[in-house]
């Protein structure tokens, strides 16, 4: 959609531009060609009832020798007649009637006038300037748009259009970035609240085996606590008895008197 709407913007742009570059034109009488076989665009009501303003006329190539009185030609109109006549504003281009045709110093001329005009046009035009018949075919109003457009109130209008489509483009893409921002900022909120539980997690199992290794500790210590002890303890115990019996020492001869020894150099309890 946002290219769509980009594209918009930069077709009308160049149209605003094109339409600029030639506003400066008086249309009064004109037509613009745009095609081949080319399509005039009526911009006057010169040619009422015929012709109204516009009205996309479509006209086609025919031999200059063919055309005759009454014909609607369109047909260039020099840039040295309208300095000549003094008329500037007159456009290049222009579609009337023609009312008569002559032949001056071996070149043939053509008189034309607009229908809803009261005189004929100031100049001649040589039958080479010709570019083409109109062939009874319009569109009516097609193209008043067009014309519209090349006023100065059109190109203000086409140029805050194409200013309006850039704005909102422009909006468009801020908020899409803005988006994608935020997207991302909470993505790695999202991976900050993941990596907090984790130490949590991580930090809570090192206090547990903390506490853990702390009570081995002291039940290693209370074991060897109670080792000791029990050795003192034994070592009491074995004080005392040797104090309470003596050892009893037996001589050689009081073995004698119960032991008597054998052939094979034992000793064996007398009977």
């Amino acid at each position: 959609m946002n290219t769509k709407i980009s594209s918009l913007a930069f077709l009308l742009l160049l149209v605003a531009i094109s339409i600029g570059s030639i506003s400066s034109l008086n249309i009064a009488h004109a037509f613009d060609t745009i095609t081949n076989p080319p399509i005039a665009i009526i911009a006057s009501d010169s040619m009422v009832p015929a012709l109204k303003r516009g009205d996309v006329a479509f006209i086609h190539e025919e031999n200059p020798e063919t055309i005759k009185e009454g014909d609607i030609v369109a047909f260039q109109v020099p840039l040295k007649y309208q300095n000549e006549y003094n008329y500037p504003h007159y456009p290049p281009r222009v579609i009337h009637r023609v009312t008569e045709i002559k032949e001056i110093r071996g070149v043939t001329y053509l008189e034309t006038k607009g229908d809803n005009c009261d005189k004929e046009d100031i100049f001649r035009t040589p039958l080479q300037n010709v570019v083409g018949v109109y062939s009874g075919f319009k569109i009516p109003s097609l193209g008043l748009v067009i014309l519209f457009v090349r006023t100065p109130l059109g190109i203000t209008y086409v140029g805050i259009v194409v200013l309006i489509f850039i704005f909102l483009e422009y909006v468009s893409y801020q908020t899409r970035r803005e988006k994608e921002r935020s997207k991302k900022i909470d993505g790695i909120y999202k991976q900050s609240n993941q990596l907090h539980e984790c130490v949590q997690e991580l930090t809570a199992a090192i206090s547990d085996y903390a506490h853990h290794l702390k009570t081995h500790t002291a039940v290693l210590q209370n074991l060897n606590s109670t080792t000791h002890k029990l050795n003192e303890a034994t070592k009491e115990l074995a004080l005392l008895s040797l104090k309470k019996k003596p050892p009893i020492l037996l001589s050689k001869a009081s073995i004698l008197k119960v032991y008597r020894p054998t052939q094979h150099g034992r000793m064996e309890k007398m009977p």
